[in-house]
């Protein structure tokens, strides 16, 4: 995953998430163009959102984003930018809210539908 990103986020208010969004990787551009002598562009494309409005929808989400690392050479488990071992039960920092993203199943569900559903063991 060299070349984009995932994040869930929630907000009380919706419509500030692509000012957030539009804040934070204006900065990061920056600061990246800033360390690297260049200038422009550093992303082929804009953010894309999609609300979330049911469980379901979030669970589904939560596991594509999980299995996206698949492809890498480092492999789901071990991918160092992953929130994954929070969902399978390190301690999570404060600012991550697992419960939310676990959408009403276990710990234990999660990783059975991680690992030994049709995404095959990992």
């Amino acid at each position: 995953m060299t070349n984009h990103f995932h994040l869930i986020l929630y907000s009380y208010e919706p419509e500030r998430i692509s000012n957030f969004m539009h804040d934070v990787l204006m900065e990061y551009v920056g600061c990246f163009n800033k360390r690297h002598a260049r200038i422009g562009a550093l992303f082929d494309h804009n953010f894309r959102a999609v609300a979330v409005t049911t469980d379901a929808q979030l669970s589904v989400l939560t596991r594509y984003i999980h299995r996206n690392p698949k492809s890498t050479s480092i492999g789901v488990r071990n991918y160092p930018w992953s929130s994954l071992r929070y969902y399978l039960g390190k301690t999570a920092p404060e600012w991550l809210n697992v419960e939310m993203g676990l959408a009403g199943v276990s710990r234990e569900q999660y990783h059975a539908l991680m690992f030994e559903s049709e995404f095959g063991a990992a």
